[in-house]
């Protein structure tokens, strides 16, 4: 047993110091990047985008919400569940609307599409996928532990396969494992073990790294071998975004914050509380209150390691533990205000550190450590709408 002295930092220990800028408006920040990749036989490729991914959940990782991610220019992940004619449709619809939109090729939106694959799944679905004539252009090799043996023939097998893709894997929190996966032959490592906000396992196992340090630590590795890395998990709104970019993350991959809009699976529940308020009532000479109630809705989100998630999918075992919440999750609406107040936060953001690009927020960015939160002065108030 040994003990690291340095420090660790979460996102919620530091600040980002405003600078002397160029920019004068938030509409002059680009917030799209482009990547870059060479494959082994020496193809170049490039994808541009905007730098955010749904997460591999049931209610996020779907066709529905990856067909509205990428035609915004996002990149959407394929949850490693959804069969082949589900996918299959998926492409088709994407390939005709870059068709009809006469965009520069018909794989415009499918090249923006990310099919994921676990340890021990089977190969079948990307191989029908290419036996039906669709190109896939992103891969992500999927496991909860990077850190075992059994990765590395799974990465090998996939770029076997598909050797021109962009290749992501992980999970990894240390650069030395970020070192292996590239040279591994993947091109963007997936960081952050036991940090979604659905998952138990932090709690289960004490295994974890605080999420700042990961991707400092990771991404300097990654980026020294022209390689990238991805924030897996952790994000909880818009100032966690930030930070992560500001830190040296490359993607970002979110799910709570896409899982209470319109647009994910599953149904809107109702519930009513108890509010602080009364209503006056009159009945003749008597005047009595009574309490005003008022209505909240929710959209289910629940972790892959749920015991919900594992009877949903038949993968629980003696050997297993519940390592997912099941939640309620407030309902936000549609996947365009969400999304707009992200691209709004990173591009304030960008405007107060003078970077006008999402390749130069790490390189203008200096970070204060801090020892205290936000002004939550009204943080327990209710909000009001006007």
């Amino acid at each position: 047993m040994r003990i690291i002295e340095e420090e660790q930092l979460e996102f919620d220990d530091v600040a980002i110091q405003p600078k002397r800028s160029t920019l004068n408006s938030r509409s002059e920040v680009d917030i799209w990047r482009t990547f870059k990749w060479t494959s082994l036989s020496g193809n170049r490729h490039e994808l541009t985008c905007k730098p955010v991914i749904s997460a591999i959940m049931t209610t996020v990782g779907t066709p529905k919400m990856a067909h509205e991610l990428v035609t915004r220019g996002y990149l959407a992940s394929i949850e490693k569940h959804i069969g082949f004619n589900e996918i299959h449709k998926l492409m088709n619809k994407l390939e005709m609307r870059a068709i009809d939109e006469q965009r520069y090729s018909r794989y415009f939106y499918t090249d923006k599409i990310c099919l994921c694959i676990g340890l021990n799944d089977s190969l079948d679905t990307i191989k029908d996928v290419l036996a039906a004539g669709h190109k896939i252009n992103i891969v992500h090799v999927d496991c909860p532990n990077a850190y075992i043996p059994k990765l590395k023939d799974r990465v090998k097998e996939v770029r076997e396969l598909l050797p021109e893709a962009f290749m992501i894997a992980g999970v990894a929190v240390t650069s030395d494992l970020t070192t292996d996966l590239v040279n591994m032959g993947v091109n963007c490592v997936s960081l952050f073990i036991c940090a979604g906000s659905v998952c138990k396992t932090a709690e289960r196992t004490a295994v974890r790294r605080p999420l700042l340090s990961t991707i400092i630590d990771c991404a300097d590795a990654a980026h020294q071998q022209n390689a990238y890395v991805l924030a897996s998990g952790g994000i909880r709104d818009s100032h966690d975004a930030c930070i992560a970019f500001g830190a040296g993350c490359d993607i970002l991959m979110t799910g709570s914050m896409l899982a209470g809009t319109d647009e994910a699976d599953g149904e809107i529940i109702s519930k009513w509380y108890k509010s602080s308020e009364v209503r006056r009532v009159e009945d003749g000479i008597r005047v009595s209150y009574e309490p005003v109630f008022v209505e909240k809705k929710f959209k289910k989100y629940f972790g892959m390691a749920s015991n919900y998630a594992m009877k949903l999918y038949g993968c629980s075992g003696p050997y297993k533990t519940d390592e997912g919440r099941m939640k309620l999750i407030p309902y936000v609406g549609s996947l365009d205000s969400v999304l707009q107040q992200l691209e709004g936060s990173l591009r304030s953001m960008m405007c107060f550190i003078g970077a006008k690009t999402m390749k130069e927020v790490p390189k203008k960015t200096t970070f204060y450590k801090v020892r205290h939160g936000l002004n939550s002065k009204f943080l327990k108030c209710e909000d009001f709408d006007d």
